[in-house]
């Protein structure tokens, strides 16, 4: 009989080593200004913007933007609280630059 060798064992860990993003608050209500803002390290060569998604409890995508960074890498925009934010709940911020992605997040309640 063969003996087979077990199969290796593959970490998925994601990327996120050179991009940062925060709230400026973990809680907001309809109307309020949500600024999100972070820092990119090690910058490519050419222009690429900082893509900047929301997504709602349920998955769904609720806004999108890309936001340019300054000659240091910051970046920072804001999105006024409510619109297509239509369940109460825990939203995703999720910042892409290139491959490099990391999340936020923060609570949401309609009023």
């Amino acid at each position: 009989s063969e003996e087979s060798e077990p199969p290796a064992e593959v970490e998925l860990i994601p990327i996120t080593g050179n991009i940062s993003v925060s709230t400026e608050s973990e809680f907001y209500t309809t109307g309020n200004s949500i600024v999100i803002s972070g820092t990119v390290e090690n910058l490519t060569e050419y222009e690429q913007p900082v893509v900047i998604m929301i997504v709602s409890p349920d998955g769904n995508l609720v806004t999108i933007d890309q936001v340019s960074h300054d000659s240091s890498g910051n970046y920072s925009t804001s999105v006024i609280a409510g619109g297509l934010m239509n369940s109460n709940g825990e939203y995703e911020v999720r910042a892409q630059y290139g491959a490099h992605k990391i999340t936020a997040a923060f609570d949401f309640t309609r009023n």
